[in-house]
């Protein structure tokens, strides 16, 4: 390595790497040293637009960051996905490196093109003490990304439940809603983690909240067959009959997903039988056209009309 530094400090690869890129890369410090004396691009960029910084912090290189910062090397340079140094370091478990990167002047709220801060990004990786340490300094707690997306989103999509408890007891929005409208609590849904939306509803998550399609997390709960989270949104107060943009009640979605248990949770809780959307369909109607028997069953059972007509004068027989 030595011997290539000394005769092609300014040599590229495939990769538009150079010997700088390659030295940080992998360690050396020693190379590092000699290369900057010699007067190479502190700051080059390889094909990905990443400097010798970018990739010292991802090899999580203390020595080699420090270095490279003291002789210049620019703190907030981006990538090609905008992303600076400190975002890198954000996802990787080295605290001492985003605290040097801090004391350094980063950008403590840089965007990439996502729109996602460091903060952002830690939370994905659940690093609890980069976390703390981006708040402390100052990070944004509910800065959103390009789909209006907060920390906390993130935190609840990926049920991480610490980070969720950390963002909330710093002021995070507990009901931000992104681009669709969804709020963590839908996320966690979603993502069928119980323990994220029992601490959501804990601390005051809206249990009806309504997405751009006006579907509650109850509605979402039962098209995802989780019979866990449904009981728990039932028993903190979700609408039973709660209904989208389309007069579609949670009932009606268990019963177009075929989820014959979801089915008995909702009637067994007072869901309306015979509940009508917007096309006049009842849950009865929609099993039948779906060919769910079991559910079909169920509703017959429980006092569904089987000669409910639809807006089209249909029978559930005649959708069958």
């Amino acid at each position: 390595m030595l011997m290539i530094v000394e005769d092609h400090p300014d040599a590229i690869n495939s990769e538009k790497e150079t010997p700088l890129h390659r030295a940080a890369a992998t360690g050396n410090l020693d190379s590092c040293q000699l290369l900057i004396s010699k007067g190479v691009a502190i700051d080059a960029i390889n094909s990905e637009k990443e400097t010798p910084l970018h990739m010292a912090v991802q090899t999580e290189n203390l020595d080699i960051c420090q270095l490279l910062i003291s002789k210049g090397a620019a703190i907030d340079a981006i990538n090609s996905e905008k992303e600076t140094p400190l975002h890198h370091a954000a996802v990787t478990e080295n605290l001492d490196i985003c605290q040097l990167l801090i004391s350094e002047g980063a950008a403590i709220d840089a965007v990439n093109s996502y729109d996602q801060t460091p903060l952002h990004m830690a939370v994905q990786t659940e690093n609890l003490d980069i976390c703390e340490l981006l708040i402390s300094k100052g990070a944004a707690i509910d800065a959103t990304d390009v789909l209006n997306k907060t920390p906390l989103h993130f935190a609840a999509f990926c049920g991480e439940l610490q980070a969720c408890q950390l963002l909330i007891s710093k002021g995070a929005a507990i009901d931000a809603i992104d681009y669709k409208k969804e709020t963590p609590l839908h996320k966690a849904v979603v993502t069928k983690n119980l323990n994220t939306c029992e601490l959501l509803i804990s601390k005051g998550a809206a249990i009806d909240a309504i997405d751009s399609w006006k579907e509650t997390p109850l509605h979402m709960a039962v098209v995802n067959g989780n019979l866990n989270i449904s009981q728990l949104l039932i028993s903190k107060g979700a609408t039973i009959d709660a209904i989208d943009f389309l007069n579609a009640t949670p009932l009606h979605y268990a019963a177009f997903c075929g989820e014959l248990q979801a089915c008995q949770l909702l009637i067994s809780n007072g869901a309306t039988i015979d509940a009508s959307n917007s096309s006049n369909l009842t849950p009865l109607h929609i099993a039948a056209q779906k060919g769910h028997l079991d559910v079909c069953k169920l509703l017959v059972s429980k006092g569904a009309g089987v000669n409910s007509l639809s807006s089209n004068n249909e029978t559930p027989l005649m959708l069958a």
